[in-house]
């Protein structure tokens, strides 16, 4: 689903028309969001001309942690994990420029590292994968990017009004000091602490794949019933 903007916008750009992305983080329970300019074209693409269009959308995923950080464990050879509860997992998807293949573009997974999100480095390497004949796709792994309530903001050429987007952040409070931290809630809680982010990682690995096959299913950006991404060229880049 692309239609998420703050009054029902289609989040998809054509990067010619953008100024700035901020983004809104939300680093506590309480007080304002913490803007910075998570991407600025003109600045930020090294080879400039390689990306066609920003976009951003939702898809809703299995989740199989429980709210204290941890999956149940389960016999390993004749069970399966219990999913504990549905959600919207947020994404970013850069395409190239130029015509597209008859196939839809090739798509490089992005990865975050510990503390990045998909509002940081994927931005930032778009052009170089775009320059390689790549799209490129993003999610926030578990327990990183700061609180739900993180937001972006677009500012583009062809409008005054900016459109609000849902950041896709999935950090939570675990220690109740209100703030949250970059990678806050990858850890497990409570009684499963020594666990660390075993399951956080474990989580988002079933994310990603889930995000393959929404690929596989196809991914219709401008909402004319074309799929440009290329199911059966799946890869992955990251930290």
């Amino acid at each position: 689903n692309f239609n998420i903007g703050s009054t029902g916008e289609r989040a998809v750009f054509p990067l010619s028309s953008l100024i700035y992305v901020f983004v809104n983080q939300q680093i506590g329970t309480a007080g304002p969001l913490n803007t910075v300019v998570a991407y600025a074209p003109p600045y930020a693409q090294v080879f400039g001309g390689s990306v066609g269009t920003f976009a951003s959308g939702k898809f809703t995923a299995r989740n199989y942690e429980t709210a204290g950080g941890y999956i149940p464990a389960v016999p390993t050879r004749t069970g399966v994990p219990v999913v504990q509860s549905t959600g919207d997992i947020y994404f970013n998807l850069f395409l190239p420029a130029g015509p597209q293949p008859p196939n839809g573009w090739p798509v490089a997974i992005f990865g975050n590292g510990f503390s990045d999100n998909k509002n940081q480095s994927p931005l930032l390497i778009s052009a170089a994968l775009a320059r390689a004949g790549l799209a490129n796709i993003a999610i926030t792994a578990v327990g990183h990017g700061y609180g739900a309530g993180s937001t972006l903001t677009v500012i583009q050429n062809t409008t005054p009004v900016p459109v609000f987007l849902p950041a896709g952040g999935r950090g939570v409070d675990q220690n109740g000091d209100t703030v949250i931290d970059s990678f806050e809630g990858v850890n497990a809680a409570g009684s499963h602490t020594d666990l660390q982010w075993r399951d956080g990682i474990q989580e988002t690995a079933a994310d990603l794949m889930q995000l393959v096959r929404v690929i596989q299913g196809g991914v219709d950006v401008d909402g004319n019933g074309t799929r440009p991404l290329d199911p059966s060229r799946i890869y992955y880049s990251g930290i």
